[in-house]
């Protein structure tokens, strides 16, 4: 959600992580018509924010979910089998 500034600035703004981000008015919009224009640039800059911001845990965890979907798109494949025969279910185990 965007707050509209009442300040006569003509842009929305939104809070986060304790900075503000300002999404202003273009020329021809109203109050009304810009608002979802400026939420999906809000969103898209809420994602690039949140990706820089990842963990080692956090992109090792995408890594292997991402490498678990390409092998259950595969064919048949023993690690393929194996991910199927867990029931497909995203699991991270340390080798003990």
């Amino acid at each position: 959600m965007l707050s509209w500034m009442k300040d006569g600035s003509r842009r929305w703004r939104k809070k986060y992580r304790g900075k503000v981000y300002y999404f202003p008015l273009q020329s021809d919009e109203t109050k009304e018509s810009s608002y979802a224009r400026c939420l999906a640039a809000w969103k898209e800059k809420k994602a690039e924010l949140d990706a820089a911001s990842l963990s080692p845990w956090d992109i090792a965890r995408q890594r292997v979910r991402s490498r678990m979907e390409k092998i259950a798109e595969g064919g048949d494949t023993p690690k393929r089998r194996r991910f199927v025969d867990s029931g497909g279910e995203l699991r991270l185990h340390r080798r003990g």
